[in-house]
C-alpha cells in the first residue's frame, strides 16, 4: 500500500513502500539508478529480538562513509528515522539485535537532472523580464576551460582526478540540496557580506537554461532568492556547488515567467569568485 505522501516541496511522485530485515550478519543493500530517491523512515527491534534483552543500534554507508543512525531495544523498540539517499549504493547495517526497516523509493527529478551530461546550449530566449532577484545585466559565465589533448601536465591532471573524487553533497532540513563539484581555499561567504557568484540556473524538470551570469549581494539579506542565502553561506573562494532549489525556496507559486513556471524545482550551478 503506498499510503505514505511524498515529500512537500517535490510534490506526487511516483513512488514504492520498502521492508527489509537485517541482521549484524546480513545487510540491506540498495543498488539504485540515476534519478531514484531512496528514504528510510523507520528502524524497529524484529519480534525476537523485541523479546528478549537485545538492543540494536543502526548504521548507514554511502561512499565509503558510515555513520549511525538510531538506537532501539527491548524498552524502546521503535525508532522513527529522517534519511535520504541518492547514492548509487546505500548499505544499512546493526550491531546488535535484528532490525525491520521500512521506507519509501522515489523517483527524484533533481537526480536525474544532476546525473545527466551537460545539455546541450539552447538558443538564448528573447530578452524580457528577468527572474526577480537576479540582475538581468550580467557577464555570461565562459564555458568550463577543458584540458587540451596535446600532452597534459601530468601533476595537473591528478589534481583534477582528486576534486572529482572529493564531491559531497548534503540535505538542509529546508528541503535545499547541494552538492560540491569543486572544493575552494579562499575566504568563507558569510551571512551580512558581500559576495560575488558565478552561476548557471537550470529548471529541475527539464535542465533546460534560463539564465547565467556574475552577481554580487549581500549574503543573508534577502536580496536572492532563499535557496541562494542558504545555498552560498558556508562557501570557499573557488569552491564550485550544484544548489537543488526546492519552488519554495526559489520563485513559488507564482515563479518568474516567461523563463521559470509556477512551482519550479531550479538547479544552479554557482562558483564563488
Amino acid at each position: 500500500d503506498d499510503s505514505a505522501r511524498s515529500t512537500r516541496w517535490l510534490g506526487p511522485m511516483p513512488q514504492k513502500v520498502w521492508q527489509k530485515h537485517i541482521s549484524s550478519k546480513q545487510p540491506a543493500i540498495f543498488r539504485a539508478e540515476h534519478g531514484l530517491r531512496l528514504e528510510l523512515r523507520s528502524c524497529s527491534l524484529s519480534e525476537d529480538s523485541a523479546r528478549s534483552t537485545a538492543s540494536s543500534r543502526l548504521y548507514v554507508t554511502v561512499d565509503g562513509q558510515r555513520r549511525a543512525l538510531g538506537f532501539v531495544s527491548s524498552t524502546q523498540p521503535f525508532c522513527p528515522v529522517r534519511f535520504t539517499s541518492l547514492s548509487l549504493e546505500t548499505t544499512f547495517s546493526c550491531e546488535g539485535g535484528d532490525l525491520l526497516l521500512s521506507g519509501l523509493v522515489m523517483d527524484d527529478p533533481f537526480a536525474a537532472v544532476m546525473s545527466s551530461a551537460a545539455p546541450k546550449a539552447s538558443p538564448s530566449p528573447a530578452k524580457s523580464s528577468s527572474p526577480p532577484k537576479l540582475s538581468p545585466k550580467v557577464t555570461p559565465k565562459a564555458s568550463p576551460k577543458v584540458a587540451p589533448k596535446a600532452a597534459p601536465k601530468t601533476k595537473e591532471v591528478k589534481k583534477d582526478q582528486k576534486a572529482d573524487k572529493a564531491v559531497t553533497q548534503r540535505t538542509l532540513p529546508s528541503g535545499l540540496r547541494y552538492e560540491v563539484l569543486q572544493r575552494g581555499s579562499g575566504p568563507q561567504a558569510m551571512s551580512g557580506k558581500k559576495v560575488k557568484v558565478r552561476y548557471e540556473g537550470r529548471l529541475g524538470s527539464t535542465g533546460g537554461r534560463f539564465d547565467k551570469g556574475v552577481i554580487e549581494f549581500r549574503l543573508g539579506m534577502g536580496e536572492v532568492i532563499e535557496g541562494w542565502d542558504q545555498g552560498v553561506k558556508g562557501m570557499l573562494r573557488g569552491e564550485r556547488r550544484r544548489l537543488l532549489v526546492p519552488a519554495k525556496l526559489g520563485y513559488g507559486r507564482r515563479g518568474a515567467p516567461p523563463a521559470i513556471p509556477p512551482n519550479a524545482n531550479l538547479v544552479f550551478e554557482v562558483e564563488l569568485m
